[in-house]
């Protein structure tokens, strides 16, 4: 398979699985593939302060237990195992030089690309650092929808989870300002090929 095909589906399962994990209140602080130069393998390293001194047993069957119920809810093998993630404390200089990196990066709606040199001494190949997971803030959805609305060529639709639970695969064809001051969004429906017309605040997330 496609080298690049492969990184979109890991990239892919991976955040399917954090908001599931964030769906079951497990605390995420950040998230990242890594590629280390050691062996060459990738994992999907999570820093959360679930994952302290005498607790990693624990924070280990949630993990299990949020990837049951994503296979559960897919109908099929969520893409990713228990052996391809690592659990590191939110302290961890590892987790504190993601954490550093993506707060780094001009690309907070879609994945960081991170590539030689270390993570907090962990000497990586390359790695994708996720965007803080969980619900958007209004104006981080302004963002995402205007950096997704200036993209070039062929345009893939984003994964779009409402307030009300209600998740669509779209692409954002609108933004426009009220003169009460109210933004509105307009997205095209994929499924039904139909635009749909919304505020910020009914927007969860968009990716």
């Amino acid at each position: 398979m496609d080298t690049e095909v492969l990184v979109v589906d890991r990239l892919s399962n991976g955040r399917d699985f954090l908001e599931q994990l964030v769906q079951d209140g497990f605390d995420v602080k950040v998230a990242f593939w890594v590629k280390t130069r050691d062996d060459g393998s990738w994992f999907l390293f999570i820093g959360s302060d679930a994952a302290g001194v005498g607790s990693s047993g624990e924070a280990y069957r949630k993990v299990y237990g949020s990837l049951a119920r994503l296979e559960q809810a897919l109908g099929l093998e969520p893409g990713i195992a228990l052996s391809d993630i690592k659990l590191l404390h939110t302290s961890n200089p590892i987790a504190q030089a993601a954490i550093a990196a993506r707060n780094r990066s001009t690309t907070w709606f879609s994945p960081s690309y991170f590539r030689g040199g270390e993570l907090g001494g962990l000497a990586v190949e390359e790695a994708y650092i996720y965007p803080p997971i969980g619900d958007m803030t209004p104006d981080k959805v302004f963002m995402a929808v205007a950096n997704l609305m200036n993209r070039k060529g062929r345009v893939a639709p984003s994964q779009v989870e409402l307030a009300d639970g209600t998740r669509l695969s779209a692409i954002p064809v609108g933004l426009n300002i009220q003169s009460s001051g109210e933004v509105r969004v307009t997205l095209l429906d994929v499924t039904t090929k139909g635009k749909r017309e919304m505020n910020l605040g009914e927007i969860k997330s968009i990716r």
